[in-house]
């Protein structure tokens, strides 16, 4: 399940992030590579699979 929490969060934000650039709807920044994006990605997916653990281990 984690991995898959993981996982899921950093093709939606790589993936979505991608399209919206091929779209033209956004541009990308100044110094920003792909290498870079996956790990925002990465970081997303991070935060709010802590977020979803601290919810169900500690209510």
């Amino acid at each position: 399940m984690a991995l898959g929490l993981l996982l899921g969060k950093i093709l939606g934000v790589v993936g979505f992030s991608v399209i919206f650039i091929r779209l033209k709807i956004t541009q990308v920044p100044d110094g920003m590579n792909f290498r870079n994006l996956l790990g925002l990605g990465f970081l997303a997916s991070i935060r709010s699979t802590m977020f979803l653990f601290f919810t169900c281990f500690y209510s």
